[in-house]
Protein backbone atom coordinates (compact mmCIF):
# COMPACT_ATOMS: atom_id res chain seq x y z
CA UNK A 1 0.00 0.00 0.00
CA UNK A 2 2.77 2.65 1.16
CA UNK A 3 4.61 1.31 -2.22
CA UNK A 4 1.83 2.39 -4.53
CA UNK A 5 1.69 5.66 -2.53
CA UNK A 6 5.32 6.54 -3.06
CA UNK A 7 4.49 6.15 -6.79
CA UNK A 8 1.72 8.11 -6.66
CA UNK A 9 3.71 10.89 -5.12
CA UNK A 10 6.62 10.49 -7.27
CA UNK A 11 4.28 10.57 -10.35
CA UNK A 12 2.77 14.13 -9.11
CA UNK A 13 5.89 15.44 -8.09
CA UNK A 14 7.40 14.66 -11.86
CA UNK A 15 4.16 16.32 -13.05
CA UNK A 16 5.16 19.15 -10.62
CA UNK A 17 8.61 19.67 -12.32
CA UNK A 18 7.44 19.43 -15.68
CA UNK A 19 4.57 22.07 -15.47
CA UNK A 20 7.15 24.62 -13.81
CA UNK A 21 9.31 24.22 -16.53
CA UNK A 22 6.62 24.68 -18.82
CA UNK A 23 5.58 28.22 -16.76
CA UNK A 24 9.02 28.91 -17.53
CA UNK A 25 9.22 28.82 -20.75
CA UNK A 26 5.79 30.65 -21.00
CA UNK A 27 7.27 33.53 -19.07
CA UNK A 28 10.52 33.88 -21.22
CA UNK A 29 8.21 33.88 -24.20
CA UNK A 30 5.81 36.70 -22.39
CA UNK A 31 8.76 38.79 -21.77
CA UNK A 32 9.69 38.29 -25.61
CA UNK A 33 6.43 39.54 -26.47
CA UNK A 34 5.66 42.55 -24.08
CA UNK A 35 9.40 43.41 -25.53
CA UNK A 36 8.88 43.32 -28.66
CA UNK A 37 5.03 45.32 -28.13
CA UNK A 38 6.83 47.82 -26.09
CA UNK A 39 9.29 48.75 -29.38
CA UNK A 40 6.45 48.76 -31.83
CA UNK A 41 4.69 51.18 -29.33
CA UNK A 42 7.95 53.19 -29.17
CA UNK A 43 8.42 52.95 -32.98
CA UNK A 44 4.57 54.14 -33.80
CA UNK A 45 4.70 57.04 -30.97
CA UNK A 46 7.89 58.58 -32.58
CA UNK A 47 6.82 58.78 -36.33
CA UNK A 48 5.61 62.17 -37.65
CA UNK A 49 1.19 62.56 -37.93
CA UNK A 50 1.19 64.42 -41.23
CA UNK A 51 -1.15 64.59 -43.62
CA UNK A 52 0.56 64.57 -46.78
CA UNK A 53 4.11 62.86 -46.76
CA UNK A 54 6.72 64.50 -48.79
CA UNK A 55 8.18 63.06 -51.36
CA UNK A 56 11.40 62.47 -52.00
CA UNK A 57 12.61 60.59 -55.59
CA UNK A 58 11.48 57.03 -55.51
CA UNK A 59 15.53 56.17 -54.97
CA UNK A 60 15.79 57.73 -52.02
CA UNK A 61 12.49 56.79 -50.52
CA UNK A 62 13.95 53.22 -50.82
CA UNK A 63 16.89 53.38 -49.28
CA UNK A 64 15.64 55.32 -46.41
CA UNK A 65 13.28 52.75 -45.61
CA UNK A 66 16.00 50.24 -46.01
CA UNK A 67 18.02 52.05 -43.58
CA UNK A 68 15.40 52.91 -40.97
CA UNK A 69 14.48 48.90 -40.73
CA UNK A 70 18.21 47.87 -40.76
CA UNK A 71 17.97 50.33 -37.59
CA UNK A 72 15.11 49.01 -36.24
CA UNK A 73 15.72 45.64 -36.85
CA UNK A 74 19.23 46.17 -35.13
CA UNK A 75 17.15 47.60 -32.04
CA UNK A 76 15.24 44.48 -31.50
CA UNK A 77 18.17 42.31 -32.02
CA UNK A 78 19.89 43.72 -29.34
CA UNK A 79 16.38 43.20 -27.01
CA UNK A 80 16.19 40.28 -27.87
CA UNK A 81 19.69 38.81 -27.36
CA UNK A 82 19.77 38.82 -23.52
CA UNK A 83 16.24 36.42 -23.80
CA UNK A 84 18.05 33.73 -25.36
CA UNK A 85 19.30 30.41 -24.32
CA UNK A 86 23.00 30.20 -23.79
CA UNK A 87 22.91 26.37 -25.01
CA UNK A 88 26.45 26.02 -25.04
CA UNK A 89 26.78 26.65 -21.39
CA UNK A 90 23.72 24.50 -20.94
CA UNK A 91 25.37 21.16 -22.75
CA UNK A 92 28.70 22.29 -21.14
CA UNK A 93 27.13 21.90 -17.99
CA UNK A 94 25.25 18.72 -18.58
CA UNK A 95 28.06 16.82 -20.16
CA UNK A 96 30.11 17.96 -16.50
CA UNK A 97 27.04 16.20 -14.73
CA UNK A 98 26.54 13.09 -17.29
CA UNK A 99 29.60 12.47 -19.06
CA UNK A 100 29.15 10.34 -21.78
CA UNK A 101 26.08 11.18 -23.17
CA UNK A 102 25.31 11.10 -26.39
CA UNK A 103 23.64 14.30 -28.30
CA UNK A 104 20.38 12.62 -28.14
CA UNK A 105 20.64 12.16 -24.19
CA UNK A 106 21.73 15.83 -24.20
CA UNK A 107 18.64 17.19 -26.17
CA UNK A 108 16.39 14.84 -23.97
CA UNK A 109 18.06 16.10 -21.13
CA UNK A 110 17.68 19.93 -22.11
CA UNK A 111 14.97 19.72 -23.95
CA UNK A 112 15.59 20.81 -27.61
CA UNK A 113 15.78 19.18 -30.54
CA UNK A 114 18.69 16.81 -31.35
CA UNK A 115 19.96 18.00 -34.27
CA UNK A 116 20.56 21.33 -32.70
CA UNK A 117 22.64 20.16 -30.04
CA UNK A 118 24.17 17.48 -32.66
CA UNK A 119 25.44 21.13 -34.49
CA UNK A 120 26.68 22.67 -30.81
CA UNK A 121 28.52 19.40 -30.17
CA UNK A 122 30.15 19.53 -33.13
CA UNK A 123 31.52 23.06 -32.66
CA UNK A 124 32.40 22.29 -29.60
CA UNK A 125 34.61 19.31 -30.53
CA UNK A 126 36.10 21.48 -33.54
CA UNK A 127 37.46 23.92 -30.60
CA UNK A 128 38.15 21.34 -28.04
CA UNK A 129 35.72 22.03 -25.59
CA UNK A 130 33.98 18.69 -25.73
CA UNK A 131 35.68 15.80 -26.29
CA UNK A 132 34.17 12.37 -28.13
CA UNK A 133 34.37 9.99 -25.15
CA UNK A 134 34.27 5.79 -26.06
CA UNK A 135 30.26 6.27 -25.64
CA UNK A 136 28.89 9.39 -26.50
CA UNK A 137 30.70 12.74 -25.44
CA UNK A 138 32.29 14.16 -22.34
CA UNK A 139 34.85 17.27 -21.49
CA UNK A 140 38.15 16.74 -22.00
CA UNK A 141 40.37 16.22 -18.95
CA UNK A 142 41.91 19.97 -18.45
CA UNK A 143 38.05 21.12 -18.23
CA UNK A 144 36.35 19.01 -15.42
CA UNK A 145 39.56 20.31 -13.54
CA UNK A 146 38.55 23.58 -13.75
CA UNK A 147 34.92 22.67 -13.06
CA UNK A 148 35.85 20.75 -10.47
CA UNK A 149 34.04 17.70 -10.74
CA UNK A 150 36.49 14.76 -10.25
CA UNK A 151 35.54 11.85 -12.86
CA UNK A 152 36.93 8.07 -12.39
CA UNK A 153 38.69 6.68 -15.44
CA UNK A 154 38.80 3.06 -16.72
Amino acid sequence: MSTRITQVIETLEAERAQLASEIAELQGRLEYVEVQLRSFRDHAAQLPVTDAPASPSPEKARHTKRVEKASRARKRRAEIKPLRRDLVAEVVAFLRAHPGSTAGDIARGLDVSASTVSAKIKHLTQVGQVVKAQRGYALPPEAEAEGGTETATD
